[in-house]
């Protein structure tokens, strides 16, 4: 139902124009940048400045009527010197000087905090990130200067090359013959995008996988790779679950991706990478398409127990 709201919804008509001219469809569902924790903090900084103004004044206040009134004593003592009320003169101007520097600090605090409030509100308000029915588009409205020279505005299904994943959703997508890459952890509630990328893009990446395979005899995914020897991983921090580099065929019984990480069933037992958690997690981020290489090892996996069992009868 909420899919069918979104496919309803009217977008600016330049976003139809800018889809249209870029071939990737109809606009389906708008995604803003995720930015809340920023607004809450900037808002609290906002409030907390301007407790501290009404402090300030109310110091000020207080400062101006204590130098009135100590002027007043001053030229009313007969006994007292010049000197002294030179310098009670002094401290008075003093505390008033600090007071006053205080509010013109915190004044200007909450402008500048007002004014990036304003900035963020305006940048999520026109920067956003569209799926379309072929592919995905960015609209930078009126902020195309901050755009970087020569970055595309859309991304068809075809030209994703790369799919990085953070936990169960996709960080970022790298485009082919290109180290450009756009992160989907930028904007809010991009789980559809991962189902549209897993429907649209991985069945073409694991033709491609499986001819190169078939062709070489091995397929890398950075660290990864798959050979006719099993499955190999070239980190120096990390091995499989059975404390080896490699996974040979004959021992893999299946093998899964999920919450970012890959394990491989052995001997009936589900285990994942052995090493440092910080090497782990910087292997998981690095791993081009691990839903291809799971679907790849199946693959092969489930040939080769045909195979064998062919060779058997």
């Amino acid at each position: 139902m909420q899919e069918a709201d979104q496919a309803n919804a009217t977008f600016p008509e330049h976003i139809y124009e800018l889809a249209s001219e870029h071939r990737v469809g109809e606009p389906v569902k708008r995604y803003r940048p995720a930015m809340f924790w920023w607004l809450i903090v900037i808002c609290l900084c906002i409030v907390a400045c301007a407790w501290s103004l009404s402090t300030d004044i109310q110091m000020y206040t207080r400062d101006n009527t204590n130098a009135q009134q100590l002027a007043q004593l001053d030229a009313k003592c007969q006994t007292c010197s010049q000197a002294v009320k030179n310098l009670d003169s002094q401290m008075s101007a003093s505390n008033l000087s600090y007071d006053s520097n205080q509010i013109w600090n915190d004044t200007a605090a909450v402008v500048a905090g007002l004014l990036l409030l304003a900035f963020l509100l305006y940048f999520r308000q026109h920067f956003c990130l569209y799926r379309c029915s072929d592919g995905l588009l960015l609209s930078f409205g009126w902020l195309s200067f901050f755009r970087k020279k020569g970055s595309p505005v859309a991304l068809h299904w075809d030209e994703i090359a790369e799919v990085y994943w953070k936990g169960n959703l996709i960080r970022a997508l790298r485009f082919t013959e290109s180290e450009l890459a756009w992160f989907l952890t930028r904007f809010r509630k991009t789980q559809d995008i991962s189902e549209c990328v897993e429907s649209e893009v991985t069945p073409r990446l694991f033709a491609q996988a499986l001819e190169q395979y078939k062709r070489t005899g091995s397929v890398y995914f950075d660290a990864l790779s798959i050979s006719y020897d099993g499955l190999t991983v070239t980190s120096p921090s990390i091995s499989w679950g059975n404390s080896e580099r490699i996974v040979p065929w004959q021992d893999l019984e299946d093998i899964r991706f999920a919450d970012s990480m890959l394990s491989v069933k052995l001997q009936g037992e589900w285990k994942g990478w052995i090493g440092s958690p910080r090497a782990q997690k910087r292997l998981t981020r690095t791993i081009p398409n691990p839903t291809v290489y799971v679907t790849l090892a199946k693959y092969l996996l489930e040939n080769a127990r045909i195979e064998e069992k062919r060779t058997s009868e």
